[in-house]
Formats: C-alpha cells, structure tokens, sequence
C-alpha cells in the first residue's frame, strides 16, 4: 500500500453485520466512502480514485483510443 495514498482501505462492519472493506478519501472537496466485499474490488477502486486525483491536479484526461 502507498504510505502517501489521500484514500484509504478499511475493515468495516454493516448494521446487518457484514464485514466489508471500505474505501475512504477526498475528491475534488467531496468526501468518499464506498463498500466492497473483497479487498480486491477495494484496491482497484481506491486506485482508479487516485489516478482520478492525480489527473485533476495537472488538469489532463485519459483518451480511449486504438
């Protein structure tokens, strides 16, 4: 795990009594918090939140192309 991630994976325990991992951070002055089953789900969500992070603080966007 990055020790300067902005996002954070967490054990957390629903009120029904599941145990998820949660994904928490800060956006674009919004705050994140989102629930995954497996840490798996978890990793790729909090990297996909990073990179959107990074791509707004240089201002570029991806381009899908062939």
């Amino acid at each position: 795990m990055n020790p300067n991630s902005s996002f954070v994976i967490s054990h957390f325990t629903n009120p029904s009594g599941e145990v998820v991992f949660r994904v928490s951070g800060w956006l674009d002055g919004k705050r994140i918090r989102k629930n995954f089953p497996t840490r798996a789900e978890a990793d790729a969500e909090r990297q996909i939140l990073e990179v959107q992070q990074l791509q707004g603080d240089t201002g570029t966007r991806t381009a899908i192309s062939r």
